[in-house]
């Protein structure tokens, strides 16, 4: 995940590298600043269902289905190294 600071709060993206190994950075969301630090309390997993839910709420938009489980998918993958270290 990448959150860059904007004007009026942050938006949230996704880095990855595709099947062909292009490195893709989709938009995810925008957060306010108080979102965004609230969601820095809270654990990676609690981050990323916020970050989903917002997801949720939008537009349905082709790839976003695809995009919120590899986010998903992303985090646990983290959490589940979290727990080894």
């Amino acid at each position: 995940m990448r959150v860059r600071r904007s004007d009026a709060g942050y938006a949230v993206s996704l880095r990855f590298r595709d099947r062909g190994e292009e490195l893709r950075e989709p938009y995810l969301c925008y957060m306010t600043a108080s979102e965004w630090s609230e969601a820095k309390q809270g654990s990676l997993d609690q981050m990323v269902r916020r970050i989903s839910e917002k997801m949720r709420r939008r537009k349905e938009a082709a790839g976003l289905v695809e995009l919120i489980s590899r986010l998903e998918a992303a985090a646990m993958t983290e959490s589940g190294k979290e727990k080894y270290r």
